[in-house]
């Protein structure tokens, strides 16, 4: 295994020409020795691979979602026009959204392939919605202008409010570790809210050119058999609201042990699947020849040439002696090991000098005496600091050409870094040796000028930390958010915690789900409850408004409840399978972090939909909130 280190690690254009010519000549020297194979392996290579496979995924996961959302929307709608509006406003949305990032100059990342999906997937909800209820009015009797204005009557709030509770879930991720992560969360609400202006504005505009009596669409209707199970479920969710309302409370102390039990893992070696090259070489790697993961124990102080001392070099010894005795260590290295070989050396490669220099060193040397009148040859010995010692080695290897120490100290010996090297890429191996070296300095100091940190890939632990803190954050700050939005558009802070409460039991659960598929928070999973409470809160929206329009027209909750679970039904559940559907998608990635979010958010939007569909109607039948009509009027039996 060859080790090639670079200074350029800011500069993307010299980083990308760097890897390239080594990929090339990596290419030659395999065709030139066809019995030898060579691969490039490492955290640089590992950018490099990303950068490759993301221009692939965004070539290949476009068009499939949209062909996938364009096949969902034509088994639910069965027209061409009703499958084109939707599919039409999406794609409004992905190029307004894509000309922000262009017009900032904003650069995309692993994360931020994703967009386009997200947005294929989430911005045909709500031309769902309309052209399913501009369905339902024509079906009344109803001409297409009557049913245009009857329809973005009941709509135009609930859209609007399930638009702006998805774009606070993904403003939310502001709080999110790493620049990728908070401009995707900032380019895809602006691409829901594009998405909203342009339902509400361009669908209408072209129902309206639509025959009177003519259906636009034709949705394949189940007939009265959907019906009659919809309306057995309703009674099953009155005789069992409290059964009901109990599963949840399980269902959520279930839940509180997933959370508590999913690990942090930002390994950028398992983002690639297990069949890749690239993968394959680097768990060899870490198996056979150390590992790729290099941690940095830096020790600081204030004093020149204070890292030449030997009491310093003695203890940095004595921590690379215990550290090598560690799992997952493969190996360290430092200036210790420089000065121990230096000294063993100038010593006729004497075993007894394989050592750092004492403090102070008794050094023999041939002299001369006059004995007698004649000048004798003696042996003598001398007290020398061992700190000049150790200067007079090092002296001695520059001299001589040796400039390998420069990744080790600075120039003027006021710092020095320790190599760890981890056979394992992974964040739990990582953390697992910073806490087994804080330790050891716990019970075993530096003096008190040195000052002791941790670098290089110790930024993975940090990260960690805050991959954890940003998903409490933006998952607090969603559910506040989204809670305290629908409690003043709905004039009630029980109606607003009502319909949240049940999204939020189904996002929950899928950490359960993550906990029990041993799927890691990382980059990616990181953004899924944001994803799930904002997106699948609309769910519980559109339920509630029409369950508020039957209450008011039928005047008791069970009969209303009823007639919206008849009304909703369909157009939740389809919403639910094309959104689903379209981030299934993302299990195409080339990378497991995509792959991850794909098929746990379209878990998340099935498991919100039902919620929506099962909780949502047993809590209304308990608690009986206030169905408030106009201002200084409500309506409860």
């Amino acid at each position: 295994m060859a080790n090639v280190s670079t200074d350029i690690t800011l500069d993307e254009l010299k980083f990308k020409s760097l890897i390239d010519a080594t990929f090339e000549t990596v290419r030659d020297l395999n065709k030139e020795y066809p019995n030898i194979s060579i691969h490039i392996t490492g955290f640089s290579t590992a950018k490099a691979k990303i950068a490759e496979f993301m221009t692939q995924d965004l070539k290949k996961l476009f068009p499939v979602a949209l062909l996938i959302v364009i096949i969902m929307l034509g088994i639910i709608m069965r027209n061409f026009k009703g499958v084109l509006m939707p599919v039409l406003v999406t794609i409004f949305a992905i190029i307004w959204t894509f000309s922000l990032k262009g017009l900032f100059r904003v650069p995309v990342t692993i994360v931020e392939i994703t967009i386009p999906v997200m947005l294929i997937a989430i911005g045909c909800a709500d031309g769902v919605h309309i052209v399913t209820e501009f369905k339902h009015f024509l079906a009344k009797g109803l001409d297409a202008k009557a049913a245009i204005k009857k329809t973005m009557s009941n709509l135009t709030l609930p859209i609007i409010l399930t638009s702006v509770t998805t774009a606070i879930g993904f403003f939310s991720l502001i709080s999110a570790p790493g620049v990728s992560i908070k401009n995707m969360g900032i380019f895809l609400g602006f691409g829901v809210m594009i998405a909203m202006l342009f339902s509400l504005v361009f669908i209408p505009a072209v129902l309206s050119f639509s025959r009177t009596g003519k259906s636009v669409v034709t949705i394949k209707d189940a007939g009265s058999y959907g019906e009659k199970i919809v309306g057995k479920a309703t009674d099953v969710i009155f005789k069992r609201k409290y059964l009901i309302l109990v599963s949840v409370v399980v269902l959520l102390s279930v839940s509180v042990i997933g959370v508590l039990n999913v690990k942090v893992d930002n390994d950028v070696v398992k983002y690639f699947h297990k069949n890749d090259d690239f993968r394959i070489a680097t768990e060899h790697v870490n198996k056979t020849m150390g590992g790729i993961s290099n941690l940095f124990i830096v020790l600081e102080t204030n004093e020149e040439d204070r890292m030449k001392d030997p009491e310093v070099l003695q203890a940095v010894e004595k921590l690379q002696t215990y550290l090598e005795k560690a799992e997952h260590i493969s190996f360290t290295y430092g200036l210790t090991d420089y000065i121990k070989y230096l000294n063993f050396v100038i010593h006729d490669n004497d075993d007894d000098f394989y050592r750092i220099p004492d403090l102070v060193e008794t050094v023999s040397f041939t002299g001369f005496e006059n004995i007698d009148g004649n000048e004798v040859k003696v042996l003598k010995t001398e007290k020398v600091p061992g700190k000049n010692q150790v200067a007079n080695l090092i002296f001695l290897y520059e001299m001589d050409g040796g400039d390998a120490l420069k990744s080790l100290v600075t120039p003027y010996y006021s710092k020095l870094c320790i190599h760890v090297r981890i056979d394992d890429s992974g964040n739990e191996a990582l953390l697992k040796t910073v806490r087994y070296i804080e330790e050891y300095l716990k019970n075993n100091p530096f003096a008190d000028d040195v000052k002791v940190r941790f670098s290089n890939h110790f930024v993975r632990v940090i990260f960690g930390k805050i991959i954890i803190d940003s998903q409490i954050i933006s998952l607090a700050t969603t559910l506040i958010a989204v809670t305290i939005v629908l409690s003043l558009l709905f004039r009630s802070f029980i109606t607003g915690l009502l319909v949240v409460l049940p999204t939020f039991t189904a996002v929950m659960f899928n950490f359960t789900v993550m906990w029990l598929a041993n799927v890691k928070l990382d980059m990616g999973t990181s953004i899924i409850a944001s994803i799930g409470i904002g997106v699948g809160v609309d769910y519980g929206i559109h339920f509630y408004q029409r369950f508020k329009l039957s209450f008011i027209e039928l005047g008791d909750y069970f009969p209303a409840v009823k007639e919206a679970l008849l009304t909703c039904y369909k157009p939740v559940l389809s919403n639910a399978f094309s959104v689903a559907a379209g981030f299934a998608v993302l299990s195409l990635s080339s990378f497991n972090i995509i792959f991850n979010l794909g098929w746990i958010v379209s878990l998340s939007m099935l498991t919100t939909a039902f919620a929506a569909l099962i909780i949502l109607p047993a809590m209304i039948l308990i608690v009986k909130p206030v169905v408030v009509v106009k201002k200084n009027n409500c309506m409860r039996l």
